[in-house]
């Protein structure tokens, strides 16, 4: 196929890591598709290349110019919303509605008719386990952005912090800091995280919403680097990483598995292996892609 890429391409995501515009890009030619590729800040009625598209693939932004994407037509628009968009955004709204086919990893989204379930828990082809001097050396980790709103993830956080030696890298380590967490590091990202993960015996993992068929891709991440996850369960999350992380319900839930597991090594090792083999088949970003073109073919 013929696409147009739209999306950030030349700039590091909001944390500072490789955009998922630019590993989706990648994974697609790879397929070996033919993907042109627009920087968003470019985009305007006299940037779209005059060329014969079979679809366009947008990425969410908040500072579209005025029009877009309907100046588009008549190329099938899919808009692929990578992160949780709450409802009542207008610029997210007028996207959805504009395009042929909305994509995003949120259950309540079902209420918009172009509307398909793509998840994007995928991992970068460059990922691989890692060996570390210091392996083990992080009894608990934790990678993610310390956000306010987020309470049940702080109210754990803040009870793990209190009883286990937990380290965190963010991309906020001030609020973390100021929120009164002890062992906070800046972020790890890209092909600097495999080493991270190397040395952790647990990776706990919380998203800051708990909502169906939602999650971030950190445990996609985590596992193809073959480490240990403890996930807070979120509904439909079985159905993608199955039995290759472990799962915990409640905050008491949290501390008695974080205890079974720093206990009990050859559960964490059958564990993370199990992870390891189902990221391996299931959740690369090429599999992710795979996904895209399956149910664009079949709505367009």
């Amino acid at each position: 196929m013929k696409i147009l890429s739209i999306g950030n391409f030349l700039n590091p995501s909001w944390d500072g890591s490789m955009p998922d515009e630019e590993h989706v890009a990648t994974a697609l030619e790879r397929m070996g598709h033919d993907v042109t590729r627009l920087q968003r800040e470019e985009v305007g009625p006299d940037t779209i290349p005059e060329e014969s598209f079979d679809f366009v693939l947008v990425a969410q932004w908040s500072s579209y110019p005025e029009g877009f994407p309907d100046f588009l037509a008549p190329v099938p628009v899919v808009y692929w919303a990578f992160d949780y968009q709450a409802d009542g955004q207008e610029w997210h709204e007028k996207l959805i509605n504009s395009a042929h086919l909305y994509l995003s990893k949120r259950i309540a989204d079902a209420k918009y008719p172009n509307w398909r379930w793509l998840s994007q828990d995928f991992a970068p082809q460059f990922l691989e386990p890692a060996t570390h001097d210091g392996q083990n050396s992080i009894d608990v980790l934790f990678t993610g952005s310390y956000i306010p709103y987020a309470t049940e993830r702080n109210e754990i956080l803040k009870a793990v912090d209190e009883r286990y030696d937990l380290t965190i890298h963010s991309f906020t380590p001030d609020l973390w800091k100021a929120a009164g967490f002890k062992n906070v590091h800046g972020p790890v990202m890209d092909d600097q995280l495999p080493s991270l993960i190397a040395r952790a015996k647990i990776n706990l993992s919380l998203d800051a919403v708990v909502e169906a068929g939602y999650w971030s891709d950190r445990n996609a991440q985590i596992m193809v680097c073959a480490g240990y996850v403890l996930f807070r369960y979120v509904p439909m999350a079985e159905v993608v990483f199955r039995y290759g992380v472990e799962y915990f319900h409640s905050k008491e839930d949290c501390l008695a598995k974080i205890d079974r597991a720093l206990h009990d090594p050859s559960h964490r090792f059958e564990v993370s292996e199990a992870g390891y083999n189902i990221a391996m088949d299931r959740l690369r970003v090429s599999d992710r892609v795979h996904d895209l073109i399956t149910i664009v073919e079949d709505v367009l």
